[in-house]
């Protein structure tokens, strides 16, 4: 089963996203923080701002793709603010 991260703009938890899933969020205009969360591990947080109207497109996952699932136990411990990870697009 997969997992839920968390959602969090300018500290506040919005909301849950999965993998592969695709959601609106409304926001006012303005500069953001967004961030991700799972348990111990987190996202770089993104600055957005965000004009009148304007949508933003952002994308998000995990580092566990590939051979990188070798490196599980450095992500869930020294590197889980890296663990995650969230982009303009």
């Amino acid at each position: 089963m997969m997992r839920a991260y968390s959602i969090e703009i300018d500290g506040d938890k919005i909301g849950t996203i999965k993998e592969g899933e695709t959601k609106d969020i409304p926001i006012d205009e303005g500069a953001h923080i967004v961030k991700l969360k799972i348990d111990w591990a987190c996202s770089n947080e993104l600055q957005i701002n965000v004009s009148s109207g304007e949508d933003i497109n952002l994308e998000c996952g995990n580092a566990m793709r590939g051979w990188k699932i070798i490196l599980v136990i450095f992500y869930t411990t020294i590197w889980r603010k890296k663990y995650l990870w969230i982009e303009e697009i």
